[in-house]
């Protein structure tokens, strides 16, 4: 994250970064995907009534920090201007937790590592994942996860495309969310890829701002969609592209009337007062429908 607030604060910007509820400094209890509708909405519209805010917010971030710009983009926030959404979940149970039908192990590792407010790196590497990911019933790995809040019965518990998952997909949504967006995920991106293409492809099928879509495929992983390890001189850095995009995108918007803005979900960043913001084209992706591959090393995690 630090490389994203030095880009946009060279660019003019003010970043804002926002832990979600009952993580970090925020108040509240952590559960996992269930507040980040209200929350978000919120922090988007406390961002455009500050003083050093012109009224435009945008947001940017990879995983759950993509998840969130969408959890926002629902309720509609009216100050959301522009959205750099990186393998952002959002097709539930046909992607995350549950793949048609399939639980993610890998889930287990999250729940533990955001159980409580900090992430829990240090514990991670104390217990033997080889072995614990064997347990049966697979529910029980909730005894090793230990976490005092309900993030891993969700996960674990809901196994179907029940009321509660339904409540957090969009899919007839996309016709109200009218917010430019750059979608950027990776080809090897074995969590988020299903969810990328799905916000993509029902905002061109169903959004006012259909002609404001473009998306960025790369050789990524989940992570390095977000910084790839450059490999030649024509690889793309895709982080560079997110601020000339935004500026662009933010300077032919009518959203607002202060001062330039990009807001990030779990991190937010926000513009100064004044129009300091360096003007830009958008990234040369090609025309909006066009699959974009850069030359770049992939690195599994």
């Amino acid at each position: 994250m630090s490389g994203d607030i030095e880009l946009y604060q060279n660019n003019g910007y003010v970043f804002v970064a926002v832990d979600c509820r009952g993580r970090g400094k925020s108040e509240g209890v952590w559960s996992g995907f269930a507040d980040d509708v209200p929350d978000t909405h919120d922090v988007i519209e406390w961002v455009a009534a500050q003083p050093w805010c012109n009224g435009k917010v945008g947001t940017t971030g990879l995983s759950y920090m993509g998840w969130v710009q969408w959890a926002a983009a629902s309720a509609r926030p009216a100050h959301l201007c522009a959205m750099v959404s990186t393998s952002a979940a959002g097709r539930w149970q046909q992607e995350i937790p549950y793949t048609n039908g399939i639980f993610q192990l890998y889930f287990a590792w999250w729940a533990y590592i955001t159980r409580r407010r900090i992430d829990e790196g240090y514990g991670l590497r104390q217990i033997d994942w080889d072995e614990a990911l064997r347990i049966l019933p697979f529910k029980d790995i909730g005894r090793i996860i230990d976490t005092p809040t309900d993030t891993w019965d969700n996960l674990a518990d809901r196994d179907t495309l029940d009321d509660y998952w339904k409540s957090l997909r969009f899919d007839d949504r996309y016709d109200q969310i009218d917010v430019p967006c750059l979608h950027v995920t990776g080809w090897y991106d074995q969590e988020d890829l299903l969810g990328a293409f799905h916000h993509y492809e029902h905002m061109m099928a169903d959004s006012p701002a259909r002609d404001k879509q473009y998306l960025i495929v790369g050789p990524w992983s989940h992570v390095k969609s977000r910084s790839p390890i450059v490999s030649t001189p024509t690889s793309i850095t895709v982080p560079r592209r997110h601020s000339p995009w935004t500026t662009s995108t933010w300077r032919s918007s009518t959203t607002g009337s202060r001062a330039s803005t990009t807001a990030s979900a779990s991190s937010t960043a926000c513009g100064s007062s004044s129009p300091a913001a360096t003007p830009g084209a958008p990234p040369s992706a090609g025309p909006r429908r066009r699959r974009t591959s850069m030359s770049s090393s992939a690195r599994a995690r």
